[in-house]
């Protein structure tokens, strides 16, 4: 049976994950979880120094574009048939629901995620361009021991036993990554700099983003996504690894406009360097930082134990033990970000192509008008001087502490 795959991911959302009876208990709405105890600590050759956001109206932009100007309208089979893979995710009526045991582990969660939202992706992406059909999502192995609430997939290309990830999708349990923790990790706007080399704790959002840095990092893999299955963040780091970039975050139910599956597939295509993908612009980094792979802190084999404060909502986290306060980067200072934005601007002017600033424009294919992001080139431009003002991206604050985050 075929579908046509343009209307079949512009139409389709991910089923309702219900969670196990034997499931820990989700944290009250609007309220974190104080669970997320991730074994990582500060490391002085981290080196993850600002944060922006994405703007919503920006990313859906981006992912609708994407899809109309990349996925073909063209019948598609819904099942390969010479590898198996197929379309998964139901759209009630050329696929139908299936069955699935509600999950009340994060391995559980892992099977569920692999079986529909990936599994699908990764028959789209084979679809519309079959130069991929050797690529797959595949569940890490690697020892770790955060695994009973951190997993991750690797997109990679199968035939060789050692070839480079180029997405890394992490998991973890709702129970442990809460809506309200998914939205203070994706509005963290920087990790502290650790320059005493001495390890300090951190709060829950910092490990999150230092274990993601240490991972991709460790890995050579720029970009990733974490997930939920209820709620996604999708994002990359810069050639130096000295900034993160991230979508607002999509929710599981979300079909209309940058659903979760469609982000999925436009930012799998975008890690794999397909042309019209998003790439990360160009940003202010060292020679040294560029020309140099990080120093990414060895796997941690002993568990660390974190304090738990009484917090519970938003502005507020679990306790670090040492509450630090920090200066955020000079390079991310407000006037050293005008005339970053300014230079680019400049530079931009004389490029064949644009760079961008968040998030880039990637050229028309031929034949293509290009009308729409002609609009936003003209937009970004005109703005450019405003970016540092956090009209584009969330800005980080300067001097203050990590706790007011």
């Amino acid at each position: 049976m075929s579908i046509n795959l343009k209307l079949y991911l512009l139409n389709t959302a991910l089923p309702e994950m219900r969670l196990g009876a034997g499931s820990p208990r989700m944290p009250q709405a609007g309220h974190k979880s104080h669970t997320n105890s991730l074994t990582i600590m500060s490391e002085s050759s981290r080196k993850l120094h600002g944060i922006y956001q994405m703007r919503s109206d920006i990313y859906e932009e981006t992912v609708a574009t994407w899809i109309e100007r990349n996925i073909p309208e063209t019948p598609v089979e819904i099942k390969d048939k010479y590898s198996g893979y197929r379309l998964t995710v139901p759209d009630y009526q050329a696929i139908m629901p299936v069955s699935f045991r509600s999950p009340s582990s994060t391995a559980e969660i892992s099977a569920l995620l692999e079986q529909l939202p990936l599994a699908t992706a990764q028959r789209a992406l084979h679809a519309a361009y079959p130069e991929t059909k050797t690529f797959r999502f595949v569940r890490s192995v690697e020892a770790d021991i955060d695994e009973q609430i951190f997993q991750h997939f690797e997109w990679k290309d199968a035939r060789q036993s050692n070839s480079s990830a180029r997405l890394i999708v992490a998991v973890q349990p709702p129970w442990v990554l809460s809506p309200q923790d998914l939205k203070s990790f994706s509005e963290c706007p920087t990790v502290p700099l650790n320059k005493t080399r001495r390890s300090f704790a951190l709060v829950s959002k910092h490990r999150l983003w230092s274990k993601m840095w240490d991972l991709c990092a460790r890995k050579d893999c720029r970009y990733f996504v974490l997930t939920t299955f209820h709620g996604w963040v999708f994002g990359a780091f810069s050639e130096g690894w000295t900034t993160a970039y991230v979508s607002p975050i999509i929710n599981w139910h979300d079909a209309e406009i940058s659903s979760a599956l469609q982000s999925l597939v436009h930012w799998t295509a975008s890690a794999m360097g397909i042309p019209g993908g998003w790439s990360t612009p160009q940003m202010y980094e060292t020679v040294r930082d560029l020309g140099t792979r990080p120093v990414v802190p060895a796997p941690y084999r002993t568990k660390i134990s974190h304090a738990r404060s009484e917090s519970s909502s938003d502005g507020e986290d679990d306790a670090s033990g040492h509450p630090q306060s920090y200066q955020v980067h000079p390079q991310l200072q407000a006037a050293n970000i005008r005339r970053w934005a300014e230079s680019t601007q400049a530079y931009s002017s004389t490029q064949t192509y644009s760079t961008q600033l968040y998030p880039p424009t990637p050229p028309s294919p031929t034949g293509s008008t290009g009308s729409n992001w002609s609009e936003t080139t003209a937009r970004g431009r005109a703005n450019a001087d405003a970016t540092y003002r956090g009209d584009w991206v969330t800005m980080p604050p300067v001097g203050r502490r990590a706790a007011a985050y």
